[in-house]
């Protein structure tokens, strides 16, 4: 029997931007950077990290980009896997992608991360 055992994880975007309803040629990739807690933008055209964006918290899971590809939200859940002990994140990252900054945090005023147990 072979076990495996995942020592980061990653979450991924692609961006494109439009002009006039046309999509540009060289789209970027997102790449939620967990254990580092920050956010890398990924140049296609050229295949290399362009601009890392930290996000604080511990620590961030998704990426989700709007449509024109210029604001990206990384959920801040928590510091570990569903149904183990861990911090519980209250917040979500807002990141301008073209200035590869946050730009706001929501705080949602609670923890956000749900415990989730499976019994047979």
């Amino acid at each position: 029997m072979f076990k495996f055992v995942i020592r980061f994880s990653l979450a991924v975007a692609v961006t494109f931007s439009c002009i006039d309803g046309v999509a540009q040629s060289s789209p970027d990739l997102l790449v939620v950077n967990q254990g580092d807690r920050d956010v890398s933008v990924v140049d296609l055209a050229v295949g290399r990290v362009i601009g890392k964006v930290p996000v604080g918290g511990v620590t961030g899971h998704e990426v989700a980009v709007t449509p024109d590809g210029r604001t990206a939200f990384v959920p801040v859940y928590g510091n570990s896997g569903v149904g183990r002990a861990g911090t519980d994140g209250n917040s979500m990252a807002v990141v301008d992608v073209e200035r590869r900054m946050v730009k706001g945090t929501v705080d949602f005023g609670h923890g956000v991360r749900r415990t989730v147990r499976c019994t047979t």
